[in-house]
């Protein structure tokens, strides 16, 4: 770890001391502070108008925030902004994304669906057909339908006019769904850390039969399966980003590195929240016990942008766009 991660983690510890889980569909106390640190411009040059910075100090916050129970916008908020600045647009307040607008059932309006945190934003960048657009979400005809996901974070319904879609010249579709991509996953491996980290000092301090709980073959066995799902999680995210930051994928699809990393998320998610129930037993589905801040959250997250089965076949399609012999350097990548 460089001395510029450790810096970044330093920082989101400070930031996330003494924090409570906010309500369900609210915004976390310390969003405020991220914005203005300016954390949302992270991973945008500050040619485009962003923070400067790398992707990977963008992943690292991300993973960073996961870990330590929070749930917020940043994600979301720095895809959108970097976006509006590759399109040289400069837009105030809360931005956040969707990928995908569709006609809404017996209406001319579209609907973007599952829409994270739209109720507080007020800007979308969204993508319709094979473009992407922006649409201001204070508009007088634009509808937002609250909702949430399984952890309680905002996931809602927005609907809106054509008329009000603005399209944006670049960068394309494939670009903000490889950066979100990537995001997730790095989220996910953050909570999937978070839940390790809880688990493993659960059982290392419980006793049962006058010595600790890891003293237990099976324990020891699950929590090591835990250990290894987030080794895997990790190096796939880790491989991932180093690709993005070098620059060496194509722009218009997402690079097969970041599909992966989202796959062995997901399935690491599923891993180890099983995982971390079965070694917490009771005391795991208590409110007051945090083990469900990251569990519901690995539950939730690892569908969204696309489940398992979808982002598999996905990456199947784009091995065999690349032809046969790329094949083999396409899921090994």
């Amino acid at each position: 770890m460089s001395s510029h991660d450790s810096a970044l983690l330093d920082l989101v510890e400070d930031l996330t001391k003494d924090v409570a889980q906010p309500p369900a569909g609210a915004l976390p106390a310390l969003w405020p502070t991220l914005e203005k640190l300016h954390l949302t411009g992270v991973g945008t040059s500050e040619a485009l108008g962003g923070s400067g910075g790398t992707v990977a100090d963008l992943v690292t916050l991300c993973r960073a925030l996961a870990a330590r129970s929070v749930s917020s916008p940043l994600a979301e908020a720095a895809s959108a902004n970097w976006m509006l600045g590759s399109a040289d647009r400069s837009l105030t307040g809360l931005s956040t994304v969707a990928l995908r607008a569709e006609a809404s059932p017996g209406s001319e309006l579209l609907r973007a669906q599952a829409v994270p945190w739209a109720r507080h934003a007020d800007h979308l960048i969204v993508v319709y057909g094979a473009a992407t657009g922006h649409v201001d979400l204070r508009a007088p005809s634009v509808t937002v339908t609250p909702g949430v996901n399984l952890a309680g974070d905002p996931r809602d319904e927005v609907t809106f006019p054509e008329s009000e879609l603005t399209y944006l010249p670049t960068p394309g579709p494939g670009s903000l769904a490889h950066r979100l991509f990537l995001l997730k996953a790095a989220e996910l491996t953050g909570a999937i850390a978070g839940a390790y980290e809880l688990t493993r000092s659960h059982v290392s301090t419980r006793e049962q039969f006058g010595k600790p709980l890891i003293a237990l073959t099976a324990v020891a066995n699950g929590l090591a399966e835990m250990k290894v799902a987030l080794l895997q999680s990790t190096c796939a995210l880790e491989r991932a980003t180093c690709i993005e930051d070098t620059g060496h994928i194509d722009p218009a699809i997402p690079d097969p590195a970041v599909v992966i990393a989202r796959i062995v998320a997901a399935r690491a998610a599923t891993t180890v929240a099983r995982r971390a129930h079965q070694l917490h037993g009771a005391i795991g589905i208590t409110h007051e016990y945090p083990l469900h801040t990251f569990t519901t959250r690995l539950w939730a997250w690892r569908d969204e942008l696309g489940s398992e089965h979808e982002l598999a076949s996905h990456l199947g399609r784009l091995a065999l766009a690349s032809g046969e012999h790329a094949v083999w350097d396409v899921l090994t990548a």
